[in-house]
């Protein structure tokens, strides 16, 4: 494993021009996952690759997670790690861009098809201070793929970037929190208002049931009336509760 200290200086004008460009773009990032999948877009651009993915650090659970990827089945993009758990996780917490050769001599990670078929790797931390943000990780299919000059670009992006995909992080879990809250709000209404019409028409079906039963028609068709004006006030809630506004 090689670690190098990333640097644009030395870079290709027309390098230094993509990085700019993610810089202005991260200063208006819109939708997180929109902004996220355009880093690895451009990363390609200047990095060609087999598969990738950056890796955001959950603040909750403390753990790592796929944001976007490249390449990787559904089955990778699932994974979560722990902390210090795999070489993604180590490496944006220790801070230190990595560039893997012969991933076959490393301690990896290995539990989905393309994990065994990757051979090289390139690694670039997202830190704020002491805090781990999240990991750019690029991936070759032969030994060998990267070079330290593509380690530094890398990290050139992920510092350029760091601060935009924090807060990026951080908006997506706000997004996810969010969701749940109003998934819990939107049971809570549904359960309480569903069961409470659920039993008044059973009992008015009840009653009409028995009124007929009985020959009494014009009680029946009374009951028949109310079930169907509680029937309705059931869907108009049930309707209010899925559009109002969290």
């Amino acid at each position: 494993m090689h670690r190098v200290a990333g640097g644009s200086d030395r870079m290709p004008r027309s390098h230094r021009a993509i990085l700019a460009s993610l810089t202005s773009a991260s200063e208006r990032p819109g939708q997180v996952l929109t902004f996220l999948d355009l880093v690895l877009e451009t990363v390609h651009r200047v990095i060609p690759f087999t598969w990738a993915a950056i890796w955001l650090f959950d603040l909750d659970t403390e753990e790592w997670y796929i944001a976007v990827s490249r390449g990787l089945s559904d089955a990778a993009t699932q994974i979560r790690f722990p902390r210090g758990f795999a070489i993604p996780c180590r490496v944006g917490e220790h801070g230190s861009p990595a560039l893997l050769t012969d991933l076959g001599a490393e301690d990896f990670h290995r539990s989905c098809r393309e994990h065994y078929q990757m051979r090289s790797a390139l690694y670039a931390p997202m830190c704020i201070g002491s805090k781990p943000v999240g990991v750019i990780a690029v991936y070759g299919d032969s030994e060998g793929a990267f070079s330290r000059r593509d380690l530094a670009l890398l990290t050139s992006i992920g510092d350029r970037l760091r601060t935009a995909i924090a807060l990026a992080a951080l908006d997506e879990q706000h997004d996810r929190l969010s969701m749940h809250r109003e998934r819990d709000r939107l049971a809570s209404d549904l359960h309480d208002g569903v069961l409470q019409a659920l039993s008044s028409m059973h009992l008015l079906t009840t009653e009409a049931r028995r009124s007929l039963e009985s020959g009494r028609h014009d009680e029946a068709l009374d009951l028949i009336r109310s079930l169907e004006t509680t029937e309705g006030t059931a869907i108009e809630d049930m309707r209010r509760a899925v559009v109002r506004p969290r």
